[in-house]
């Protein structure tokens, strides 16, 4: 079975690889190269948790039921800007607090994902340089 990702670090360019210091690199200025290999990790990540996790596919479901269902939780979670006060009902607010519920677990569920992914790619880079682990 082929692994998930496998050559999807192709597009580096090395021009540009020779260029950069790692000093040089932080969130707001990453080379090209570097964000496709994010945007490509994020994109494995998501896939891998739709396809095994049927809880993560679960809080998918019920935050989309949520969005629909409630206008005002889209315009709070996209942060949009809100020009008067909410008065909301008491199912409105337990809507919002299920939802913010759902979005803790799926963040929580991705930085999970996302730290296991990088954790196997260190070990295929070990693997590649000629490390042994024990």
């Amino acid at each position: 079975m082929e692994q998930k990702g496998q050559g999807c670090y192709a597009f580096l360019v090395k021009e540009e690889v020779d260029r950069v210091r790692i000093d040089d690199i932080d969130i707001y200025n990453l080379p090209r190269w570097l964000e496709g290999i994010f945007e490509e990790v994020e994109r494995i990540c998501y896939e891998t948790l739709e396809e095994e996790s049927e809880f993560y596919k679960g809080v998918l479901e019920e935050t989309h039921e949520l969005l629909e269902k409630y206008d005002f939780l889209s315009t709070i979670a996209d942060n949009d800007e809100i020009r008067e006060s909410m008065n909301l009902s008491i199912t409105e607010v337990q809507a919002l607090s299920r939802f913010w519920l759902l979005e803790t677990d799926r963040m929580s569920m991705e930085m999970v994902q996302m730290y296991l992914l990088g954790c196997r790619h260190v070990l295929e880079v070990m693997e590649l340089l000629g490390i042994k682990r024990n």
